[in-house]
């Protein structure tokens, strides 16, 4: 039995392992679908985005011919950008919620954070998003 698993017809896998994938296709996913495939390379590689993300001065720059490849084999969106977006946005409503309970920016890490990402409950474009007490989120499961 595996989960989390992005390839679940893995010819590498033993006959009869059974896979469990997180569902991430909920009633918003067709506005992120919309959203996803109005972007293009020159949103997170051209000259604006370089500018006001840094990118030139990373460590580890992005390869721009591995952005424009990686855009062109999920042009259309999938559920696991689906459930990738929810999570960062988990962190951000969280945070949002701190900061507006009066916590500084500094203070706004660790437990604390754990603390507050266990209460939030939202719509996101995998589904609804909550977690349970170890923090883990409450999803559905393809089988």
């Amino acid at each position: 039995v595996g989960t989390d698993t992005i390839s679940a017809t893995d010819p590498l896998l033993p006959v009869g392992f059974q896979t469990f994938l997180p569902y991430g296709k909920g009633s918003r996913f067709p506005d992120f679908q919309s959203f996803w495939s109005r972007l293009v390379p020159e949103d997170i590689i051209g000259p604006e985005a370089r500018q006001e993300y840094r990118l030139d001065m990373m460590q580890r720059p992005l390869s721009d011919d591995f952005v424009i490849d990686v855009m062109a084999e999920n042009a259309d969106g999938n559920s696991w950008q689906a459930l990738a977006f929810d999570c960062v946005y988990s962190f951000l409503v969280s945070i949002n919620q701190l900061l507006h309970k009066g916590f500084k920016d500094h203070e706004i890490k660790g437990e604390l954070l754990l603390k507050e990402l266990r209460n939030v409950s939202f719509t996101g474009v995998s589904g609804h998003i909550t977690f349970n007490e170890d923090g883990d989120r409450m999803g559905e499961y393809e089988l």
